[in-house]
């Protein structure tokens, strides 16, 4: 068992329970080969919340800065993170989440490329996720997480609303040029959604 698997076993229950997470439906199973895994990101427990739901292990495409961090940097490097510029234009990062996904395994990216509280409208969403469905073609599975004003905090429920695991298509009258905005944008719509359906379960 790797380390990642042996940390989300360990981890599961305490982090579950100190964030009173809820699902309002069950999680989709998750099949083989290659996923993506997006979400909204209001706070920096979405990835751990994140991977102690998803049974299979999750690469993580996190901040640079986390990997020179104390004790959290030599963890986020043993579960096998890719560091990630913050403006999101690293190619060397992509790159490497599109190996792995063509190997069959599961990656997960925060369109939005970083904690954001702000009105949804307000968000302007990185072109990463598209170009990553637009050259592996592997399907996503998007969440929306809600805690109260979108500040997850210690013993305060969580909501968290899966979606569908679902392939995008790119439609007729879109041109080769746009398919990158187009896809990022239609991922996060699902986001919007499912974040908007978990604030009302709350």
């Amino acid at each position: 068992m790797s380390f990642y698997m042996k940390l989300r076993r360990i981890a599961k229950k305490p982090v579950l329970w100190l964030f009173r997470v809820c699902l309002k439906r069950e999680l989709p199973a998750i099949p083989d080969g290659p996923l993506l895994i997006c979400s909204n990101h209001i706070s920096n427990a979405d990835p751990l919340m994140l991977a102690v739901l998803c049974t299979r292990q999750i690469t993580f495409l996190a901040k640079k800065e986390l990997f020179t961090t104390p004790v959290v940097g030599w963890i986020v490097k043993k579960c096998g993170a890719i560091p990630l510029a913050r403006d999101g234009g690293d190619s060397a990062a992509l790159r490497q989440a599109i190996r792995l996904l063509q190997e069959g395994k599961v990656v997960m990216l925060f369109p939005q490329g970083k904690r954001c509280r702000e009105p949804f409208e307000n968000t302007e969403v990185k072109k990463g996720v598209g170009m990553l469905v637009a050259l592996t073609k592997t399907p996503v599975l998007n969440f929306g997480i809600y805690a109260k004003k979108y500040r997850v905090r210690p013993f305060r429920k969580t909501m968290v609303v899966p979606g569908e695991i679902k392939r995008y298509e790119i439609p007729e009258g879109v041109s080769r040029k746009e398919e990158t905005a187009y896809l990022s944008e239609a991922v996060y719509a699902d986001i919007v959604r499912l974040s908007k359906e978990a604030e009302k379960a709350e």
